[in-house]
This record gives structure tokens, C-alpha cells and sequence, in this order.
């Protein structure tokens, strides 16, 4: 829980429900960010060990009886799960956020906005990173990092350098994250270092330091779109399966951003989509996947990022 002191007395701010068994029942990188939504104040963000979250607590957001307002930003064992096991959640005692000391700020050399970089200990990939057997190459021997920008939207990268893979125990721990103090280098690189202490696993006790520039860092923004209005005129409706017909067919132009035109969310455009949109619009057919009837993010984005479907400005989404 939080706790508030004041002359002596103490108040307790905001209780989390953690199972008393639970190893970690702690919260850890407290840091105050802005307001996701522009707002003219600051929100806090905290790392909640035991139930793998960073949550948010906005001091003015909340009811009139306690003044806050407490939103849950990221469950990593669910996060990860999506990408790693189908959407079903990781362990907790195998995938456990933990901010440590802090969640220093970024700023991303490509669209100057300023990110967080959050350090979580996480055990390695379950399935020695898709490996078909399951099998751990030396190349999977690494740790992961989370991103967090200004929207609260959350993105995660590995670290690793695959000419010198590690032959031991993976990584587990991210512990920190600095833009480089070195003039030379020019606010383009990132030092991020761990420690992976002894356990009773037999861990390796091993503090590391990795260097890379910020640019191969920070995984690139994303336009917002609206999943089904393939011709970007501001509207879902029977034009956009017809205009996604004529460009598969009759060679017509290109949707603006494919994404728009992937009705069925399957990372591909084909005939497919405009059935899917057809029996959305005229049979009853199931809603499209999110995002629908207004802009934003791929809640389910494809598991393997290098093939997943250009997503160029979205008109109507910049307007």
C-alpha cells in the first residue's frame, strides 16, 4: 500500500490487493510524468511488484473521497502473454515488472517527445523464443525492457548483441537505462545495465552493461487509424470492402494505410477482408477488431513486427 505522512500521522493513500504469499509485496520507480491526456498537471507512475503492473495515480482524477483516481497502465504478465503465449498471461513468478529505482526519461531522436525507459525482470522467453522444440539458443540468452510514451501507450525491445551471444544463464534483471553523458556522443545513445543476483536457482551473479544507439532503441511510432475505412474518407461503410475489391481486381489505388483495409486483423489484405466487412455491415456478422468508429492503436499487434502490414498517416486520424 501507499502511505502518506504529515506531522507525525500517517494516511494510508491507496491499498493494492496482494496475496500475503506472494514474494516482493512492494512498489518500487515512482516517478511523476505528464498527464496522458495533456492536462495541465502531473500524474504518478508506480511499479506494483507482486501483481506485475505499473499503474497510474492521477491526484485530481478521482472521487470526492479520497481525491485520486488509481488506472492500471500495463499488466506485463498479460502484456508479454499476447506476444508470447497467445494471449495467455505469464506467470507472475516468472515475469514480474519492477521499475527499481527509477523510469528515466528518453527523448526520441525521431520525433523529439520525451518516452521512459522501464527496466522489468523478466525470465527468459518461455519457448526459447519460438524455437519449434523449445529450445534455448544462445542468441535467446538476453533480457527485455519496456518503453513507455507520452499517450501511455507501452512498446517492449530485447537487449541483445547477437555477434556475442552469452553463453551462460539468461538475463533476467534491466535495472536502469541512461541516454549517454558523453558529449561526443550527443544525446544519440543509451547505456543500459543490470545486476542478476544469486538465487537459489543457482543465477549467475553477474552485473552488466549494455550500449546501443537510441535510434535502434525505441521501436518507431505508429499512426492511428480506423480499422475498416479503407479509402480514408472518414466513414466504415460499403465503399471501403469496393474499394479494397477494385484495388485486389481492377488494379485501383492503394489504400492509404493498409491497416485500415485488414478488416479480419489477420496481417494481410486480400479478398478475405472485404467478405469480413461485408457480413459486419449487411449479414450481422461480428464487430471488427479494434480500433473501430474512432482513431487509435492495434490492441493485438502481429506477433513478428518486421512483417506486419505498413502503416503509413491515416488522414482522417491527423485531421
Amino acid at each position: 500500500m501507499l502511505r502518506q505522512q504529515k506531522e507525525g500521522a500517517e494516511k494510508i493513500l491507496h491499498p493494492f490487493p496482494i496475496d500475503p504469499d506472494v514474494p516482493h509485496q512492494n512498489v518500487r520507480g515512482f516517478t511523476a510524468v505528464p498527464h496522458p491526456k495533456g492536462l495541465s498537471y502531473d500524474v504518478a507512475l508506480v511499479a506494483v511488484h507482486a501483481l506485475s503492473t505499473i499503474v497510474r495515480f492521477d491526484p485530481l482524477g478521482g472521487d470526492p473521497r479520497n481525491g485520486h483516481a488509481v488506472v492500471e497502465e500495463i499488466n506485463m504478465a498479460q502484456f508479454l502473454g499476447d506476444f508470447w503465449s497467445d494471449g495467455i498471461p505469464l506467470p507472475i513468478e516468472d515475469n514480474v515488472t519492477a521499475a527499481y529505482d527509477d523510469m528515466p526519461e528518453l527523448i526520441d531522436p525521431v520525433t523529439g517527445d520525451p518516452v521512459r525507459f522501464l527496466g522489468p525482470w523478466v525470465k527468459n522467453h518461455p519457448t526459447g523464443q519460438g524455437q519449434p522444440d523449445g529450445a534455448v539458443t544462445p542468441e535467446d540468452r538476453n533480457t527485455w525492457y519496456l518503453i513507455r510514451r507520452l499517450d501511455a501507450s507501452y512498446d517492449f525491445g530485447q537487449i541483445i548483441d547477437p555477434a556475442n551471444p552469452l553463453p551462460m544463464t539468461p538475463l533476467r534483471a534491466c535495472r536502469t537505462g541512461r541516454a549517454s553523458p558523453f558529449p561526443e556522443e550527443d544525446g544519440r545513445v543509451i547505456y543500459v545495465g543490470g545486476f542478476d543476483a544469486a538465487t537459489p536457482n543457482s543465477w549467475h551473479n553477474t552485473a552488466w552493461i549494455y550500449r546501443a544507439e537510441l535510434a535502434g532503441v525505441l521501436p518507431p511510432v505508429q499512426s492511428d487509424f480506423v480499422r475498416g475505412d479503407a479509402n480514408s474518407d472518414g466513414f466504415a461503410d460499403i465503399s471501403d470492402p469496393v474499394y479494397v475489391l477494385s484495388r485486389l481486381f481492377t488494379g485501383g489505388p492503394a489504400p492509404q494505410c493498409l491497416q485500415t483495409a485488414d478488416a479480419n486483423d489477420d496481417n494481410a489484405v486480400d479478398v478475405s477482408d472485404s467478405v469480413c466487412a461485408l457480413n459486419h455491415l449487411f449479414l450481422g456478422g461480428p464487430p471488427l477488431s479494434a480500433p473501430v468508429d474512432e482513431c487509435g492503436q492495434d490492441p493485438t499487434p502481429p506477433k513478428d513486427a518486421d512483417n506486419a502490414l505498413s502503416r503509413d498517416a491515416f488522414a482522417p486520424c491527423d485531421a
